[in-house]
């Protein structure tokens, strides 16, 4: 592991830091796995447990899917994607816009998406952060406080 710490973070390793620092930095280095990290987050603050890790389809125990993404630069602006799967369960999406770390909430229930054209959802961004509402996912962003209450019971949406 010393030869990864040391070529990762170079002479940076042996610094003291914070916990929040640190998350931030390997996050903007690509270092986190965002699904698990957004996984574990709703989790936490909505108090509803994971599903084991080859549970098909749902990632919650209330039966909801949970999709995290952070944006990446493409083609002059910031793109954030998910994609849905074969799932046919309401999906939370948590997008993190990486050069200012501000987070988008939505709420997508199957028949929002099931009939969409292609693999993914794009969430575009301008290139200094700021949402590009030029598509209509944007209609289902909610508050940090709806995606927790979905979590709970998805099914008293």
């Amino acid at each position: 592991m010393q030869n990864m710490i040391k070529h990762l973070l170079g002479n940076s390793a042996g610094l003291p830091v914070k916990l929040e620092d640190a998350f931030v930095f390997f996050l903007k280095e690509g270092l986190i796995n965002i699904g698990e990290a957004g996984e574990i987050t709703v989790s936490n603050a909505s108090k509803v447990a994971r599903c084991s890790r080859n549970t098909a389809k749902i990632d919650l125990v209330s039966g909801v899917q949970i999709k995290t993404a952070q944006t990446y630069p493409d083609k002059g602006q910031l793109e954030a994607y998910i994609a849905p799967g074969n799932t046919k369960a309401p999906i939370l999406v948590n997008v993190v816009e990486r050069s200012t770390l501000k987070e988008y909430y939505f709420y997508l229930q199957h028949k929002d998406y099931c009939s969409k054209k292609g693999s993914s959802i794009r969430f575009p961004f301008k290139s200094d952060g700021t949402p590009k509402r030029d598509n209509h996912w944007w209609e289902y962003e909610i508050t940090f406080n709806e995606y927790v209450r979905l979590a709970k019971n998805v099914n008293k949406s």
